[in-house]
């Protein structure tokens, strides 16, 4: 699965972002800004019931989307073709996300 290519029949990140769900663009936009730049891992702690329920959710309909997949309990990974890690951290970042289940 690819994003923001040029090559037709891809979808654009944008209007994938638009057929989510509020939960599901609000938790995004949070592993957006606090992912590392270099590796494009986040970390995100639910502080609550509430938060758990959402992130629950959410999370369900990233992965579903190909966009997120968790490493390990309270940490993520942002497909690389859909947020670009760094200049020259591609592959790296890459080679992680294809060795995830």
């Amino acid at each position: 699965m690819a994003y923001r290519t040029k090559v037709v029949g891809f979808q654009d990140l944008y209007s994938i972002i638009q057929g989510m769900s509020k939960q599901t663009a609000w938790l995004w936009w949070e592993l957006v800004k606090t992912r590392n730049r270099h590796s494009n891992e986040c970390k995100y702690v639910a502080e609550s019931g509430v938060d758990k329920r959402r992130l629950t959710v959410a999370y369900k309909e990233l992965f579903a989307l190909g966009l997120v997949r968790r490493m390990r309990k309270q940490h993520y990974l942002i497909n690389p073709l859909a947020y670009l890690p760094e200049q020259g951290q591609f592959q790296a970042v890459s080679s992680k996300w294809e060795a995830l289940p």
